[in-house]
């Protein structure tokens, strides 16, 4: 997440799933992952709402080729969400 978050300019956190109290700002970009390999992207627009984009994540990354395909997959979900937030903000 640290790398896909550099390169777009993005300060990830992660979020855990359970924390209703997590006192976002709006702004903050966050990340969770859940025992199913799935990873949801957040941009909070409220201290408690957010906009989300999820992705499934390989249950198991042992080669170069896919740690890289996987930072590909991040980078393009990161994308969608920007244009998400894009299409709110106005």
């Amino acid at each position: 997440m640290a790398c896909v978050g550099e390169d777009e300019n993005i300060q990830f956190v992660h979020h855990s799933q359970r924390n209703h109290r997590a006192g976002h700002k709006v702004g903050d970009w966050t990340y969770e992952m859940d025992k199913a390999n799935q990873i949801t992207l957040r941009y909070w627009i409220s201290e408690f709402g957010s906009i989300e984009e999820p992705l499934s994540n390989p249950p198991c990354i042992t080669t170069l080729d896919q740690r890289s395909d996987l930072q590909d997959l991040l980078s393009k979900h990161v994308h969608i969400l920007k244009a998400k937030v894009s299409d709110v903000n106005g």
